[in-house]
């Protein structure tokens, strides 16, 4: 299976906090997703705020179930930037 996802307000984030914060928010967004994603599969950033993660050998219910999880891992908190918190949005696309 291959999960597509899109860190939201990334464009915002650097317009008003600077590109460091941009850097720091997509860091944290790849760590977190790399925190709820299965060992077995691979992730990758494709550029701007696009991720791609891809499983092995899950069926789609399986897959569906994980991808909920990443998501709810990824909006759950704020990144914090030098003392502000920043709200964590994405979308997700699975095939």
């Amino acid at each position: 299976a291959l999960l597509m996802l899109e860190i939201g307000r990334l464009a915002q984030v650097n317009n008003s906090l600077g590109p460091e914060a941009g850097d720091a928010m997509l860091r944290e967004a790849a760590e977190r997703i790399r925190a709820a994603a299965p060992l077995s599969s691979c992730l990758g950033r494709l550029r701007g705020p696009r991720f791609m993660l891809v499983f092995e050998r899950l069926e789609t219910r399986e897959a569906d179930a994980v991808c909920q999880h990443i998501m709810g891992r990824l909006a759950g908190q704020p990144i914090v930037f030098r003392d502000q918190a920043i709200p964590v949005e994405g979308h997700a696309g699975l095939a």
